[in-house]
């Protein structure tokens, strides 16, 4: 596994992501952020995004914020326009650039969701061990018998 010039982390989906943010303006092309359908104003968007991007440059960022820059970037590139992607794709130098950049932001989400749904879990709420006892069977057998009869 090798880590790319852009981050230090071990995860290589991550890292893929930053490849992704890689290819797309910075907050300095005011364009291309204002084409984003989000509901959300630009201010809004970089309140939220900028300072978990920084996460990309931690040795090892804390479960909580991957899953949270996860979450925003889903948010914000949720339902995205034939305009955008057309401007994506333009990022990418491939046309055709409509393709290209659909092709991004489905690489986008699909890279986000694995992201989110393996920090998450790690967070606070997710992990499957505390939702189902070691002891299932005993659990559901005490259940049932406790439930009325139909």
């Amino acid at each position: 596994m090798t880590d790319t010039p852009d981050t230090t982390t071990p995860d290589p989906d991550l890292a893929h992501l930053a490849d992704l943010i890689s290819m797309i303006p910075g907050p300095d092309d005011p364009y291309f952020w204002k084409s984003l359908p989000s509901e959300s104003r630009t201010d809004y968007i970089f309140q939220k995004l900028v300072p978990q991007m920084q996460l990309l440059r931690k040795p090892n960022p804390e479960p909580v914020e991957i899953a949270s820059l996860a979450k925003y970037l889903i948010y914000f590139f949720g339902s995205t326009t034939a305009k955008l992607h057309d401007h994506i794709g333009r990022q990418t130098d491939i046309a055709p650039y409509e393709l290209t950049g659909r092709l991004w932001v489905e690489d986008l989400h699909a890279t986000c969701w694995r992201l989110y749904v393996r920090y998450h879990a790690r967070t606070r709420t997710g992990r499957w061990e505390r939702k189902w006892p070691e002891d299932f069977h005993a659990w559901w057998a005490a259940r049932r018998e406790s439930e009325p009869a139909e």
